[in-house]
């Protein structure tokens, strides 16, 4: 790696941190390949209560949490957070959060869903203005995606329902039933499919014609995903993080594997997306960085991950970095600071 970034983490202590991802000037002897460090750049306290989700895009961050709050941030290539302020309007915790940045730009849209049911869309260019206010799920709603068109969306929600979303007029375009109820979704790079993720399956489905294409059965249950090229990666309970290629035989499962990523839960995935060190294509991302529930963050190479599935020796980080908080969830931004839209 030769880039870093910024990640950001919430925990059950109602903070958010904030970590950097640098490569070191010595060199791994074995390898050749260079070592990173993880170092904390600030912490943040964020909410009243645990936070329950955090997004970063381009500048930007923000993290919602159970005392109905969202807080909006901005980071800068160091590492270095200001923070933009309290946005009010959710009569329930802010469960999940999503920016949307046309290609090539920083984000101009914030979107935000709550255990109250709603999904809230903030303008991210105008001081974080509320824009519109959408009924999605009865229960209140798990996970959002924004198409990288900007022009749908994609919501699941504890009514076991998927929602595709006409962002232009603010409103369903169609919703259907799931026979398992999806805990987080994300459309997969290109928007013609999304992925799904419901306790001990991953699901790949056509965005269009709505049909699955491929479905995954994780041997543990499923508490976190990323997705980058043809890659799906998840994290377990358990600790190991599972590889999946969504264009192999769904018969063959993980193709590779971090084993004992954590010693129990993976919380929180995050690829790190650096023009200098990501590998561009199908094969996805080359860095993913980690929080355990033991309150570790570790950053792995993805080319050293193991393709023997079944070896349950321990997979070496890159990286890592002890602090004892209880993480909820987490995200990464590259280092790169986009142009704002025009």
């Amino acid at each position: 790696m030769t880039g870093g970034g910024t990640i950001l983490a919430g925990s059950y202590e109602r903070f958010v941190f904030g970590y950097t991802l640098r490569e070191n000037n010595q060199h791994d002897d074995a390898s050749g390949n260079a070592k990173a460090r993880l170092q904390k750049s600030f912490t943040a306290d964020a909410h009243g209560a645990s936070v329950k989700a955090i997004a970063c895009n381009g500048g930007y961050a923000a993290s919602g949490g159970s005392d109905d709050l969202i807080r909006v941030y901005h980071c800068d290539g160091e590492g270095a957070m200001a923070d933009l302020g309290v946005l009010v309007g959710h009569q329930g915790d802010a469960r999940c959060l999503e920016f949307y940045a046309p290609s090539g730009y920083a984000p101009t849209r914030l979107m935000s869903g709550s255990s109250d049911g709603s999904v809230m869309v903030w303008d991210v260019t105008g001081n974080f203005e509320l824009l519109k206010t959408m009924r999605a799920h009865r229960g209140g709603v798990n996970s959002i995606s924004a198409h990288q068109s900007g022009r749908v969306a994609l919501t699941c929600g504890a009514d076991s329902h998927v929602a595709m979303w006409d962002m232009r007029k603010g409103r369903v375009a169609y919703k259907f039933k799931t026979p398992e109820r999806v805990e987080k979704l994300a459309f997969a790079s290109g928007g013609k499919e999304y992925i799904t993720q419901a306790m001990q399956r991953v699901s790949v489905t056509n965005a269009e014609a709505g049909n699955v294409i491929t479905s995954f059965t994780t041997p543990q249950k499923a508490l976190s995903f990323e997705t980058s090229g043809k890659m799906v990666y998840v994290g377990c309970e358990g600790g190991d993080v599972l590889c999946y290629d969504v264009r192999a035989d769904a018969s063959q499962g993980a193709v590779a594997r971090l084993a004992k990523a954590h010693p129990q839960r993976v919380r929180g995935l995050a690829l790190v997306s650096d023009r200098n060190d990501e590998t561009v294509g199908d094969s996805g991302a080359a860095l993913l960085v980690t929080a355990g529930s033991e309150g570790c963050v570790r950053a792995w190479d993805l080319r050293n991950a193991s393709s023997k599935v079944h070896d349950d020796t321990p997979a070496t980080p890159l990286a890592e970095l002890e602090t004892g908080a209880r993480y909820t969830c987490l995200c990464a931004m590259s280092s790169d600071q986009p142009p704002e839209a025009l």
